[in-house]
């Protein structure tokens, strides 16, 4: 072996591993991020959480990850900050697709913003996840919900089908029957206020940390 082989492979096995070193970093970081979270005045109690996440994400400890985006969400939500906690929720699903409750929030999240494309797709995204988790039996209940509190024909006709496709035909079809013949106004004040009560609620109803 040449000299200059022998001294890069000297320095290969002596170079420190950024992962191995963000891992033996993260209890204590973690720590001073819950201290903070702790301290935080409301409105700002998600911020460190969602950061003690991407921590988390970056020493490959997915698991703890999904635990602080899930607890960064429940915190924006608790303080009035849907917007952000649906950043949040688009950033989990991205990471964890099968995050049923998570899914659930951020359907209900669009809704009350008035993303309905979005509360279309994600609420397809929703079923999928369910139906890999094996919870249909909640679900079916929840896009019932769904449907029932928003009247947008676009986004009950995607409840509909989602509805079907999680085996409640006759919920499927009373939908339908029921459709307007236009779409409906953005969501008043009272209506986005109950979306954002039943996303804080999702928690209550899923008892999985996603």
């Amino acid at each position: 072996m040449s000299p200059i082989d022998s001294m890069k492979r000297w320095f290969k096995s002596s170079a420190p591993d950024p992962v191995s070193e963000a891992a033996a970093a993260l209890p204590e970081r973690l720590k001073a991020l819950e201290r903070e979270a702790e301290m935080a005045r409301l409105g700002f109690r998600g911020t460190p959480l969602n950061r003690a996440g991407d921590l988390c994400m970056q020493a490959k400890d997915s698991d703890q990850a999904l635990n602080y985006y899930g607890r960064a969400i429940d915190a924006y939500l608790n303080d009035g900050h849907p917007e952000l906690a649906r950043g949040v929720a688009q950033k989990l699903i991205r990471v964890y697709p099968n995050a049923v409750r998570t899914y659930c929030t951020l359907t209900w999240l669009d809704l009350g913003l008035g993303y309905l494309a979005d509360a279309r797709t994600h609420i397809g995204g929703y079923v999928a996840a369910a139906r890999r988790a094996g919870r249909e039996s909640q679900a079916i209940p929840a896009v019932k919900e769904m449907a029932g509190t928003f009247t947008d024909a676009g986004f009950r006709e995607a409840a509909a089908t989602a509805l079907e496709d999680l085996g409640d035909r006759p919920a499927a079809e009373q939908i339908r029957g029921g459709l307007p013949k236009r779409d409906a106004e953005p969501p008043s004040e009272e209506l986005s206020e109950r979306c954002f009560e039943a996303a804080r609620t999702t928690g209550k109803k899923h008892r999985d940390s996603t």
